[in-house]
């Protein structure tokens, strides 16, 4: 508590003693001094009558007298949540005397930055410790101040991959590539950006599938959060192109007879198709038993059923399978052997 001489010798001689009583006994020797303007430290909050005896050189004497409150003394601390680099921190002051009395918050992040805000968010670019300091001001004019380490680690960093080409109907497969940075990823949200998305918690495997049933270009973003509750994400366009829908027809199957497989798989207005590849389901056939051709003919030599695949490849890489069952049997009269 600062106080100020403001007496006047009003003609008289000049002042040249000064002698203050703080009315404060409880501080001992500091509860006088003789200085022109000093200043004294209460201790407790209270009531207090300070005298003040100012005299001339001619040794006239006056006497004043001020009654002043002393405000109890603000209190403050802050916590914090766990830092990483490069992601939000949350700062909440706790002012333990009387919060509405709180006049303004002062912060310095030990980065340079500052805030005046109660309860800031701060994020550090990079990691290391940073002393935070926060100085409150209440209505009285009183001041409290408290300093904290922050420890700042690395923050994770959110990477990933996906097959190409990425296919309408196929499924694409996006494989995580994040950093941990020092800790421990313990979550991992995908947003395939087409309102679908799916969240993977520790142990799982945070490498997934899925399937876009429309072509466009579609924004895929991957959230990933780590053991200290730090986040980070990343976003990349995956273009989907249109994929072919396989088909194919065939003629009534004949023992030892060739049977014509008619391609009529549908580009879906994607690319031409390029490549086929049946597999007619005999593998006693030994080579023949499967074809690049778009129409093949394939005798079957044991009557039976056969399961006939196609796959059906477009000039973007895009494929599609088709199953049919065929039935082969002795369609005409064959001579023993």
């Amino acid at each position: 508590m600062n106080f100020t001489d403001l007496s006047q010798p009003n003609g008289g001689g000049q002042i040249t003693g000064w002698a203050w009583e703080f009315g404060d006994p409880t501080s001992g020797v500091n509860n006088t001094s003789l200085l022109t303007n000093p200043s004294h430290t209460y201790a407790q909050p209270g009531t207090y009558t300070v005298s003040l005896i100012v005299t001339t050189t001619n040794s006239c004497a006056d006497t004043t007298t001020r009654v002043i409150t002393i405000a109890p003394a603000p209190v403050v601390d802050f916590t914090f949540t766990s830092g990483c680099s490069n992601d939000t921190i949350q700062f909440t002051s706790s002012t333990f005397v009387d919060p509405v009395s709180t006049l303004n918050w002062a912060w310095e992040f030990g980065d340079g930055t500052t805030s005046t805000d109660a309860d800031p968010q701060h994020i550090y670019t990079s990691q290391g410790v940073y002393f935070v300091n926060l100085t409150i001001t209440d209505t009285a004019g009183c001041t409290a101040f408290i300093s904290h380490p922050v420890s700042v680690i690395p923050g994770p960093i959110s990477m990933f991959s996906f097959t190409a080409p990425a296919c309408s109907g196929n499924e694409v497969q996006f494989d995580d590539m994040s950093l941990a940075q020092g800790s421990v990823i313990t979550s991992w949200f995908w947003d395939f950006g087409d309102g679908n998305t799916q969240l993977v918690t520790a142990p799982g495997n945070p490498d997934v599938t899925h399937i876009y049933a429309n072509a466009g270009v579609y924004t895929v973003t991957l959230s990933i959060t780590n053991l200290e509750g730090c986040d980070a994400e990343t976003s990349m366009n995956v273009q989907i192109v249109t994929g072919p829908t396989a088909e194919f027809v065939f003629e009534q199957g004949c023992l030892g007879t060739p049977v014509a497989f008619t391609d009529l798989t549908a580009t879906n207005g994607g690319p031409a198709i390029v490549q086929w590849l049946w597999n007619f389901g005999d593998p006693a056939s030994g080579v023949s038993n499967t074809s690049n051709l778009q129409n093949p003919l394939h005798i079957f030599n044991v009557a039976g059923t056969y399961d006939v695949l196609l796959t059906s490849t477009s000039a973007s890489g895009c494929q599609d399978t088709i199953q049919h069952s065929i039935v082969v049997t002795r369609c005409r009269w064959l001579p023993s052997m």
